[in-house]
């Protein structure tokens, strides 16, 4: 899963599972940069949330991306 954020925004993202435990969280390194929250299991079915907020009280716009059945590659392919 990917939080792309927008200004000021320094984004942070939980995943939790049905029965409420907390499966993967991330934040962005600094303002504007993105959190990426590597491979995570679904183990069970049922309803998963993922929450986004800004860390440290930051506030801005972002966009949401998920990747199923995949990792996102961060380093590029140079």
């Amino acid at each position: 899963m990917l939080v792309e954020s927008e200004g000021s925004l320094q984004p942070a993202v939980v995943l939790t599972a049905p029965d409420g435990s907390i499966i993967g969280a991330a934040s962005g390194a600094a303002p504007g940069e993105t959190a990426v929250l590597q491979t995570a299991p679904a183990f069970a079915a049922g309803t998963y949330t993922r929450t986004v907020s800004g860390a440290g009280g930051s506030t801005g716009g972002y966009s949401v991306r998920v990747i199923l059945n995949a990792a996102y590659d961060v380093g590029g392919n140079d």
